[in-house]
């Protein structure tokens, strides 16, 4: 990689650019995502919309179906990893299935190597010698757990399991024959009726595939460690930001906010429990004003490794730097003799590179920084939520 003039492959709004300091970013396009797109869009001509057996169905149920327009919404890039100098692999994730692609970013030549019903892909990591592929896997019962998969594809075998929320897995330089995986795990609590009640701070832990030893490298009480990643020369590097059991405490004013506007969310969550009876029922809105409704989670907030953040007002908090995460989420550098070098403030992502650059985002920016030299603004973009290092 080129320590002046990086290529980095980042996510933003569920979709896949590369981008440089000296190209703007350039969306990359799934063939096969358009394919299925395709194909959904001449089944709903023919009449066979209301069919959805298919493994990647994209349409709704009932009186609320999805239209043409917004078919893709559902589908989406949910993790990048570098495979090999030009080449990714990446995960796309639909309502009812989930694969693993490999694409030479060059060519934007596509391959399937792997896809399911009902399968989650949240982090890939590619070990760079032999190959292996380990995976953050979301369950049904809410719980994230990391897998093993061939170089091909095939195999996928478990490696973690219990009542816990793994994931961002990466490969250590120097981890034996096998291989040793650095990864963030956060331990569940649940209620009697089996819902979660709360969720851990997480740790970092390192396993080695070799001897099946499991070792923590970081934990606290009072603070998360998220998405570790080691150095040749064997410094961790790593995500700090306090950990709040029950979510960030409110302030005075938010507090005061909610007491104030409580008349006036109540009589809007009526009308619009009330609306959905009558779409359901006479398929007339009762809300016919401010246009069609928007479907999904609205897009000022984004969940970002298990945390849900307002990134409005994140932007707002972080004038003049744009990110969409607190200050207080920290890229740190711990060297090999324990010192701890905070590297930057609101951080979403990062990657390492082997000349010891850094490359991360705030979310809506993506810099770079080489050892001893400034900061490279290298792109910028919306909700930015993953990125690896390409050239």
């Amino acid at each position: 990689m080129s320590s002046t003039s990086p290529t980095v492959a980042f996510i933003s709004g569920g979709k896949l650019f590369v981008a440089s300091a000296s190209a703007p970013p350039a969306e990359v396009p799934s063939a096969f995502l358009q394919r299925m797109l395709d194909r959904i869009e001449q089944d709903r001509s023919r009449g066979a919309w209301k069919d959805d057996s298919f493994g990647w169905n994209f349409t709704a149920r009932g009186p609320m179906a999805k239209t043409g327009a917004n078919l893709g919404r559902e589908a989406r890039f949910t993790s990048v990893a570098l495979a090999a100098p030009g080449e990714v692999l990446y995960s796309l994730e639909s309502d009812a299935a989930g694969g693993l692609f490999h694409m030479q970013v060059t060519s934007k030549d596509e391959r399937r190597m792997f896809h399911k019903q009902d399968v989650r892909i949240s982090d890939i990591a590619v070990h760079p010698v032999t190959g292996m592929i380990a995976l953050s896997l979301r369950n049904v019962d809410g719980t994230s757990h990391l897998g093993l998969m061939n170089p091909t594809g095939g195999g996928l075998r478990p490696l973690t399991e219990g009542d816990v929320i793994d994931g961002a897995p990466s490969w250590s330089p120097s981890g034996g024959t096998r291989g040793t995986l650095l990864y963030h795990s956060a331990g569940i609590a649940r209620a009697p009726q089996g819902h979660f009640s709360a969720v851990g701070p997480n740790a970092v832990h390192e396993l080695n595939l070799d001897t099946d030893e499991l070792s923590t490298l970081l934990e606290s009480e009072t603070l998360d460690y998220l998405t570790p990643r080691k150095a040749s020369d064997g410094s961790l590097y790593y995500i700090q930001r306090p950990y709040y059991p029950f979510g960030a405490p409110p302030s005075r004013l938010g507090i005061l906010k909610d007491i104030i506007l409580f008349p006036v969310r109540l009589g809007t969550a009526v009308v619009h429990f009330l609306n959905i009876f009558s779409v359901m029922f006479s398929r007339k809105p009762l809300i016919t004003s401010g246009g069609p409704p928007r479907e999904g989670l609205d897009q000022r907030q984004i969940m970002l490794w298990g945390k849900m953040m307002d990134a409005e007002k994140a932007l707002r908090e972080n004038r003049g730097e744009g990110g969409i995460v607190p200050k207080d989420w920290r890229l740190i550098r711990r060297d090999a003799a324990g010192k701890e070098t905070t590297l930057s403030e609101s951080v979403v992502a990062f990657d390492i590179a082997a000349d010891g650059g850094v490359v991360w985002t705030n979310g809506s920016t993506i810099y770079h920084q080489a050892n001893g030299a400034p900061r490279q603004e290298i792109a910028s973009g919306k909700m930015i939520e993953r990125l690896t290092l390409v050239l």
